[in-house]
């Protein structure tokens, strides 16, 4: 049996290395809180995926 493990980063983390806003568009618009809800599963499967972190394909795009 495999445990479920998150990860949670601080938004400066990928304010840093994957260059995402957060902000009032981040609060207020949930399209772009999917579109950066995306971007971060995105960035964590390309720098961690071989660990099983992040997903090529979040489940917030559209399908």
């Amino acid at each position: 049996m495999n445990p479920q493990i998150s990860l949670n980063f601080m938004p400066a983390f990928y304010r840093k290395n994957a260059g995402l806003r957060y902000g009032e568009a981040y609060l207020f618009d949930p399209a772009y809180r999917a579109e950066v809800q995306c971007a971060e599963e995105r960035f964590l499967f390309e720098s961690l995926g071989r660990h099983g972190v992040g997903s090529p394909r979040s489940r917030y795009e559209k399908v």
